[in-house]
C-alpha cells in the first residue's frame, strides 16, 4: 500500500479536518435529489429511495476518516466528536421539528396528532427507526403518508452509529492499529451483510425453508429500520477510509473506466430498481457498491470526480441535509391538507418550498451552528431549550390525546372511529395453537373449555365487540384465536410461516372438546402476494382456487363436529374514508367525497364470492355484512349514522352494535338446544 498523505495537524478545538472532497458533495446531491424525486414522483425514479443508502456509505467514510486520523495522531477526543455531531445534526433537525409541530397543531386530527407526538419523543431519543419498526409502519406502504417524521428513521440509524462507532474505533485502534481496525470493521460488515441478505431472502420468499418460524413481514420491516442489518452500508464507507490512499497517477485509465462504470451502476440502480423486486441480495447492494467505488476512486482526479464536483451539484450537496429534513414534512403536511394526491403544479410548489426552506436552514441554522465561532455552551443551551419546547408540545398532545378541543364535535365523532379499536385486555390473553388467544364472553380462564371460537385474522378481531356481548348474555365461554396478516387457509397464504401457524391453529381449534361453533372472520383478498408451503410465490389465485382453499378449512372443522359461521366480505373502500371525511369537515366545512361506493363496484369485486357463500347453507351459517351495508344501488361507508371504518378496510368498534343481531341469529342456528340461552 502507498503512504498516507502528509499529516495534517489536529486542532485542539476543531480536531482533524481532512482534505475537502467536492465529489462527495456531488454524491450527496445525487442522493438527496433521488430521495426527493422518489417521494414526490415515485414512478419517475423507482429506485430513488436508495439515495438514503448512498448517504450511509458516505457517512461511514467521512466519520471513519476523521476518527482514525485523530487516533493515529494521539489526540482523539470523543467529547469533541460528539460536539461536532450535535452541531451538525440537532439544530437543523429541531428547527424542522418545531415548525412541523406547529402545522400538526393547526391541521392534524387528534388521532394523527397523538401518533405524531409519539414519533417526536422517539426522534428526540434517537430511536425513531425503532419506533417506526415497533409501530409496524411499512416504509413502502401508504401507512406512512400521515407521518411527517417517518424520514427520520435514517437519522436514528446514523445517531446510533455515531454513539457506538467512535468507541469501537478507539478500542480497535488501541488493540491493533489501522490494520486490526480494518479487519474488525470488515468482519462486522460481513456479518451485517449476511443478516441483510437472509432478511431479503426471507422477505422475498426466495428461501425454501424457515426453521426458526420467523414472520417474513416482521423480518423485512426490522431489517429495513434497524442498525444491525444496515451496518454493512456504513461499514463499506468505513473500510474505504481505512485503506491508505494510492499516490501518483499510474493506472489513471483504469480508474477512469472503473469510475464511469460505477457511476453508471449507481444511476441504473436509482432509475431501474423497484422496492421489493430483487434477488436475495439486499436492495441497496448495487447502489452501495457503486458509491463505495466512486469514493475510493475519487481520491485522485478523474472525469467522473470532476463531474460530481460541478458547482451546482456541490451547492446542492452542501444543503443536502436540510433538503432531506424538509422535503418529507412539506409533502406529508401538504397532502394531508389537500386530502388527495397533489397535482403536478402542487408538487412543483412543494418542491420550491422545500428548496426555500432548505436554503434558509443551511444559511441561518446549519452554517452558524457548525462554526466554532459559536461556543459549545451556547450551542447546547439552544439545543436543549428548543428540544425541550418540542418535547413539551409532544407531551401535551400525548396527555390530551391529540388536543381534541381544536375541532368541532362532528369532526371528533369521525376521529373517535379511528382512535378506538378492539384490543384484548392483557388479563384475557392466552397462548393458543401457536398464535394469539383471547378469552371473550362469559367469565372463565380455561381456554380449553371455550364453547365458541372466533377465528381468523384482524378481520375476525374487528368483530369481537359484536360477538363478546352476545356470548356474555348467553353465558357462553368464548375464545378469539387470530393472527394479523394470515389467512385461515393452508394451501397457500401470505407467507410460508402463516401456513404453518394456521395448520397448528386449525388443528388446535378442532381438538377443543366443548367448542361447537367456530366463527371465521377474514380478509377476502384480491391481488396480494401469496406463497405456498415451501415459500415459493404462487400466481394470484382465481376465486375458485381461493374458495377451494377455504373449503378445506370448513371441511376440517366439520369433521371435528364444529358448526362454522362464516362472515362474508365488507365493502372495500381502499382508502381511509373516515379520515377523509373528518378532514373535509375540518378543512372545508362539509364532506365532499361520497362515503359510499356503487353496488356495481362491490359486485365487480365480490359477486363470485357472494354466490359461493349461498351454496354453503345450511351446513355453514353465513353472516353477510353486505346485507347491512349495501342496497341495490350502493354500499355505504357509514352505518347507523356513524362512520363504518377505522382505516381503509377494518370496521370500527362504534358500528359493531349493528352487527349483534346478525351474530345472534347465526348462533341460534349454529348452537345445539342445550347450548342456547333460555
Amino acid at each position: 500500500m502507498g503512504e498516507f498523505p502528509p499529516a495534517r495537524p489536529v486542532d485542539p478545538v476543531e480536531g482533524y479536518r481532512p482534505r475537502y472532497r467536492s465529489d462527495i458533495d456531488g454524491l450527496r446531491a445525487i442522493a438527496v435529489v433521488a430521495v426527493i424525486l422518489y417521494h414526490f414522483w415515485g414512478q419517475a425514479l423507482p429506485g430513488g429511495f436508495l439515495g438514503v443508502d448512498v448517504f450511509f456509505v458516505i457517512s461511514g467514510f467521512l466519520i471513519t476518516r476523521i476518527l482514525v486520523r485523530e487516533n493515529e495522531a494521539g489526540d482523539y477526543s470523543i467529547l469533541r466528536f460528539y460536539d461536532r455531531r450535535v452541531r451538525r445534526i440537532m439544530p437543523a433537525l429541531l428547527v424542522m421539528m418545531a415548525a412541523t409541530t406547529v402545522f400538526v397543531w393547526l391541521i392534524y386530527l387528534p388521532v394523527d396528532a397523538t401518533a405524531y407526538a409519539k414519533s417526536v419523543v422517539a426522534t428526540l431519543a434517537f430511536l425513531s427507526n425503532v419506533y417506526f419498526w415497533r409501530d409496524g409502519i411499512a416504509y413502502f406502504s401508504s401507512d406512512g403518508i400521515t407521518k411527517p417524521l417517518l424520514h427520520t428513521w435514517s437519522l436514528g440509524i446514523e445517531e446510533q452509529f455515531y454513539i457506538l462507532f467512535p468507541i469501537l474505533v478507539w478500542l480497535l485502534m488501541k488493540l491493533g492499529g489501522r490494520r486490526f481496525t480494518f479487519a474488525g470493521i470488515l468482519t462486522i460488515t460481513a456479518i451485517s451483510f449476511a443478516l441483510a441478505t437472509a432478511a431479503a431472502a426471507l422477505n422475498t420468499s426466495v428461501v425454501l425453508s424457515n426453521p426458526l418460524r420467523m414472520n417474513a413481514w416482521d423480518v423485512g420491516v426490522a431489517a429495513f429500520y434497524l442498525l444491525p442489518a444496515r451496518a454493512w452500508e456504513l461499514g463499506l464507507g468505513a473500510g474505504v477510509a481505512l485503506l491508505r490512499e494510492t499516490p501518483g497517477t499510474d493506472g489513471s485509465r483504469v480508474r477512469a473506466v472503473l469510475s464511469a462504470a460505477a457511476f453508471a451502476l449507481l444511476l441504473a440502480s436509482l432509475i431501474l430498481l423497484k422496492p421489493l423486486s430483487y434477488t436475495p441480495l439486499p436492495p441497496p447492494t448495487f447502489a452501495c457498491a457503486a458509491t463505495t467505488l466512486l469514493i475510493r476512486l475519487g481520491q485522485r482526479d478523474n472525469a467522473v470526480a470532476g463531474l460530481l464536483g460541478a458547482k451546482r451539484l456541490v451547492a446542492t450537496g452542501l444543503a443536502s441535509y436540510s433538503l432531506y429534513l424538509w422535503h418529507w414534512p412539506v409533502y406529508v403536511l401538504g397532502r394531508y391538507f389537500l386530502i388527495r394526491e397533489p397535482t403536478a403544479g402542487e408538487l412543483i410548489a412543494m418542491l420550491a418550498l422545500t428548496g426555500a426552506l432548505a436554503a434558509l436552514s443551511w444559511r441561518y441554522v446549519e452554517r452558524p451552528f457548525r462554526s466554532h465561532r459559536m461556543p459549545t455552551p451556547r450551542v447546547l443551551t439552544i439545543v436543549v431549550t428548543l428540544g425541550g419546547a418540542v418535547a413539551a408540545a409532544a407531551a401535551f398532545l400525548l396527555a390530551t390525546r391529540g388536543a381534541p378541543g381544536r375541532f368541532p364535535q362532528q369532526v371528533l365523532d369521525y376521529d373517535a372511529a379511528m382512535s378506538v379499536r378492539f384490543q384484548c385486555p392483557s388479563a384475557d390473553r392466552v397462548p393458543f395453537g401457536g398464535i394469539n388467544g383471547c378469552l371473550i364472553g362469559a367469565p372463565g380462564k380455561n381456554a380449553s373449555r371455550a364453547d365458541v371460537v372466533l377465528f381468523g385474522n384482524s378481520h375476525a378481531e374487528m368483530y369481537a365487540p359484536a360477538v363478546e356481548p352476545i356470548l356474555a348474555r348467553r353465558g357462553l365461554k368464548g375464545q378469539m384465536v387470530s393472527t394479523g396478516g394470515c389467512l385461515p387457509i393452508t394451501a397457500f397464504n401470505t407467507s410460508h410461516e402463516c401456513i404453518a401457524l394456521m395448520r397448528n391453529a386449525i388443528e388446535a381449534v378442532a381438538r377443543l372438546p366443548d367448542a361447537r361453533v367456530v366463527i371465521i372472520g377474514s380478509t377476502w383478498p384480491r391481488d396480494i402476494r401469496l406463497v405456498d408451503a415451501s415459500g415459493r410465490r404462487v400466481p394470484a389465485p382465481s376465486w375458485p382456487q381461493y374458495l377451494a382453499a377455504v373449503q378445506q378449512t370448513l371441511d376440517r372443522f366439520a369433521r371435528a363436529g364444529k358448526h362454522v359461521i362464516l362472515v362474508g366480505p365488507t365493502p372495500w373502500p381502499g382508502y381511509n374514508s373516515t379520515s377523509v371525511a373528518a378532514r373535509e369537515l375540518a378543512f372545508r366545512g362539509h364532506i365532499e367525497t361520497p362515503l359510499a361506493q356503487s353496488r356495481g363496484a362491490y359486485d365487480a369485486r365480490f359477486a363470485p364470492l357472494e354466490q359461493w357463500l349461498g351454496t354453503l347453507e345450511p351446513k355453514v351459517t353465513i353472516v353477510r355484512p353486505s346485507a347491512l351495508m349495501c342496497d341495490r344501488a350502493r354500499c355505504s361507508f357509514r352505518l347507523g349514522g356513524k362512520p363504518a371504518y377505522f382505516d381503509d378496510n377494518h370496521l370500527s368498534v362504534f358500528v359493531m352494535p349493528a352487527f349483534e343481531p346478525s351474530f345472534d341469529r347465526a348462533l341460534d342456528k349454529a348452537l345445539p338446544p342445550s347450548k342456547m340461552s333460555d
